[in-house]
Order: structure tokens, then sequence, then C-alpha cells
């Protein structure tokens, strides 16, 4: 995964939805690079691969369909994640898109929390699966390397009589501390030799073991397809690569990868087989575990996602509670893997990254939802709705709020109470995105003859007004519609270094649009 969050190739021909992917993505953190064709998409990416490519399915010329597979056919992109997101709901063009190797969809008109969740997800599982091909790399180059060094000390031994001796004895005390488990067989498909790792696991002595007397640890389920595939590989003089459980001394069936290699006299001759043998329990263990928490971090994910949809509040905060439940089990279920196998250290370790980050994203999830919740106010009332929403943000700054008597007279309308809610939570959501832990925010709500009143106060840095307001940051442009149709008043005040103060007043009664909106904007 490149520096930062990872690097996202967004691929529409869309202006708009370009444009709107690009800057969602952007503001997450993530490093964006946008193409308005497939046929630049596929350029884009032979000069410099990204991490993930959002691909739309449906484009003139190139369609998505046609880059998938043109990128999944080169070598340097093949393993690039690919999301398409489409508006379609053809589940025969999903189906073809999945045979062409794309991992997931997004449709159209996409949902933002969505929309990052799977991207986090993805770009997640794609480095635990770099992660872990580099470790099966490396094991693989160590055995490698082990057998053909073995290799060239058995070739030594068939020269003379006398180099037999001395290289079968070289061989021994190779082979007795390598720290993988070796076994030969001669050309009859009849062991002759086991190292010392292979006695220590199998806790027999060697003549128990040799011809087929090996056999006997094989699991009886394993055994006639294990044999089956050994003879093959004799008829035809060519390596294996087998996997079969066998009992360790302890009573327990392991499961060994069983590497084997042909080896021939000096004049070709086929003389047997050196196989070399690793313990894979452990990481074929991680490999599942990794599998089932993809499946249920999936499944819970689009859990809160429905419930988001359907805004069913109770539901999301049930989801919530399992969700958080279930990272934390599968957390103490990898962290017993990872005292089992220290081998595996950096996977599990990279495995408890990913709940943690999980965790995280059932929180965000846990608060759109209740963003998305229509009836909010119906349920609470304004003043608890706006103390539940403080609540929010209690762990990412402190925040003291203050509410007269007055503060929600009988006749303020249900738009009105909206503004003001809507106003507060963009509001506090701006100060979260900047706030330390110094922070400090006060929420004020008053009644007065023109209404109602509502202040937001931070000693946070302040920001430049002006530019703010030109280009539409912090959410002003859209307060200020929301005030505006109330016919109510807004005001912000800021100075960079000396915080911010947000005011507005919303009247009372039934509202009209005949006024003008009355907006200030203050610059310190």
């Amino acid at each position: 995964m490149s520096s930062g969050k990872g690097e996202i190739l967004v691929v529409d021909d869309e202006p708009d939805a370009l444009a709107l992917l690009t800057s969602i993505l952007t503001e997450e953190g993530y490093r964006v690079r946008p193409a308005d064709s497939g046929s630049l998409a596929l350029a884009s990416v032979a000069i410099s691969p990204p991490d993930l490519i959002l691909l739309d399915m449906r484009m003139p010329g190139m369609d998505g369909l046609e880059a998938c597979r043109q990128l999944k056919a080169r070598k340097e992109s093949c393993e690039i994640p690919v999301v398409f997101v489409s508006g379609s709901v053809d589940a025969e063009a999903r189906v073809g898109a999945l045979d062409l190797g794309a991992v997931d969809f997004v449709t159209k008109p996409f949902n933002r929390a969505e929309l990052l969740a799977r991207v986090r997800t993805h770009l997640e599982l794609n480095h635990l699966r770099s992660q872990l091909e580099k470790q099966v790399t490396l094991r693989t180059a160590e055995l490698r390397s082990t057998v053909e060094e073995l290799q060239r000390e058995i070739g030594h031994r068939m020269r003379t009589e006398q180099a037999l001796r001395e290289t079968e004895q070289r061989f021994r005390i190779m082979a007795d501390t390598a720290p993988v488990m070796i076994v030969t067989s001669d050309a009859d498909q009849r062991a002759s030799f086991f190292n010392r790792a292979w006695l220590d696991f199998t806790g027999r002595a060697m003549e128990q073991d040799l011809g087929m007397g090996w056999t006997v640890g094989v699991h009886p389920d394993d055994l006639e397809i294990c044999m089956n595939a050994l003879s093959a590989s004799f008829a035809r003089r060519q390596g294996w690569n087998l996997k079969f459980r066998f009992l360790r001394a302890d009573g327990e069936y392991r499961l060994l990868l069983c590497k084997g290699t042909p080896r021939f006299e000096p004049g070709g001759a086929f003389a047997g087989y050196v196989g070399s043998l690793v313990d894979i329990t452990e990481m074929e263990r991680n490999q599942e575990a990794l599998e089932e928490y993809k499946q249920r971090l999936q499944d819970l994910t689009a859990g809160l996602l429905d419930a988001q949809e359907n805004a069913s509040r109770s539901l999301a905060r049930e989801l919530h509670d399992v969700f958080s439940q279930e990272v934390a089990s599968l957390a103490t279920q990898i962290f017993i893997l990872q005292e089992e196998s220290k081998a595996d250290r950096e996977l599990a370790e990279q495995l408890l990254l990913l709940g943690q980050r999980s965790v995280r994203l059932a929180h965000s999830l846990h608060r759109t939802s209740r963003e998305l919740h229509p009836t909010i106010l119906e349920d609470l009332g304004l003043k608890a709705a706006l103390a539940d929403e403080c609540d929010a943000f209690e762990m990412r700054f402190r925040i003291r709020t203050q509410f007269t008597a007055q503060n929600v007279p009988a006749e303020l309308s249900k738009g009105a109470s909206m503004c003001l809610y809507r106003v507060a939570q963009e509001s506090l959501r701006n100060i979260g995105k900047h706030a330390a832990n110094s922070s400090e925010v006060r929420v004020l709500v008053s009644g007065s003859s023109e209404g109602v009143i509502l202040r937001i106060e931070d000693n946070g840095e302040g920001f430049n007004l002006e530019d703010a307001h030109k280009k539409g940051g912090l959410g002003l442009i859209s307060m200020e519609e929301r005030v505006r149709l109330v016919n109510g008043s807004f005001s912000i005040y800021s100075e960079p270094g000396k915080g911010s103060t947000l005011e507005v007043v919303v009247p009372l009664g039934i509202l009209t649009d005949s006024e003008p909106p009355r907006s200030s904007l203050a610059v310190g």
C-alpha cells in the first residue's frame, strides 16, 4: 500500500460524479487520481499502479467491463482490487463483472458512509493479502534454498563410493540441523531417510518409518489422495506440492506442506526424491480466521448500512453494540493465534489493527444512522435532541451546554426546530474535524421576543472567514440556506488564533419565504 491512507484511481465519464467521488475520498485523507475514460485509466495504471480502483461500469468507448478485463490481464495491475460504481442493478452485468475479477459494487446514487466503508475494507484486505503473500514467498524461498543445497550434496555423494560415504555423513548432519523436516526416497517410492526434525515430530524411530512405514501417520481421510498424487509424480518424474494431515507425537493431526524434488544420477538415471515438510497448521488457521473475520465484518457493516437506509435508529444502536462485541471477540481469538504461532505475529497484528479500525467504523456508522433519522426531533424534542448531539462529541473535545427555561417556545415551527438542530450538528462536526484535546465548546440556547437563539462558541484555531465563505467551506452555504428557508438570521465571527462564534436566530410562528434572508459575516 502506498504512503498515507492509500492511493485510489477513480474512473467515471460523468464530470459531476467524478468530482463528487474525488472530493469525498480526498476529504477522508486518500490520495485520489481521477480519470474520465477507460483508456486513460489503463494508461494511468501502467505509469503507477494505485491501491484501489473505483470504476464506472457504463462509459462510452471503452466501458468499465472492458477496462476491468484489460486490467486483470496485465501483470502490473491484475492484483489491484476493482470496485464497480454503477447506477445499474442488472444481475447479469454484476455476475459478468465478478467473473472478470471485480471485488465489489457501489450503486449510484451512493451512500457516503457505505462508499467509505467499502473502500476501507478492501484496502485493508488487499494489504493483508499482500503481507500474507510476502510471508509465503519468503517461506518458499527458504525451502527452495534448503532443497537446492541438499540436491547439491546428494549429487556429490553419487560420484564415487568414498564420496558417497563422506557426502552421506555431511548430508545427515545438515538435514538434522535444518529448520524443516527432510525425507528422501528411492526410485521405487520407498522412504530411505528421515532427518531429526521428522523423528522429533512423529516421536518414532527411523526404522519404523523407512520404506512405507511412514504412511501409518497419514490421516485416514487423506491417505488415498496423498498416495495417488505421489504415484503420479513418481511416474512423471516431476516435483510435487502436497498438503495432508499427519499424526504428531502428542496425538494431534497437523497439516503439513510437502515439497518434493526429483533427483537423478550423474548419468541421468532417476534416483528418487528429496522432500521437505513444514507444519502449516497455524498459518492455515490464521488464513481461515482472516476469511471468517472478513465475512462477519461485511455482514455486520451491511446490517448497519441497512439500518441507516431504513432510518431505524434503535436497530442501528443494537447492531453497533453487537458489532463492537463481535470485533472484541475476534480480537481475542486473533491474540490467542498470535501467541500460539510466533511466526505469524505480523499477520495477527495486522488483523488486530483492522479490528480496531472496524470499531471506529461502527461508531461512525452509528452516528450516521442518527443523522439520517427523520423523526429525531419528534422523538426527543429540540432540547433533548441537541443534548444528544452534544453527547456524541464529548470524546472529541470538552463541551458545555446551557439551555434557559424559555429556550423552545410553543410557537416555534417544526422547520425552525429542524434548522437549529441541523446547524448545530454541522457546526459541531466542523469543529470536531480540527479539535484538539484541549478544545472547549459552549452551546447556548435561549429564547427572546424575536424567537429562539442558538449560539456556539469554541476556543479553537479560528480561520479566515472570507476565504472559507468564498470556497463554500465549513458547510457555510448549506447552513445559511437552512436558516434562509425559515426566514432566520445567521452570523459567524472567526479570527485566526482566537476561535469562532456562530449565532442563529429563528422566528416564532408559521414562516413564509416573503422576507429576504438575513445573513452577516464578521471577519477578524
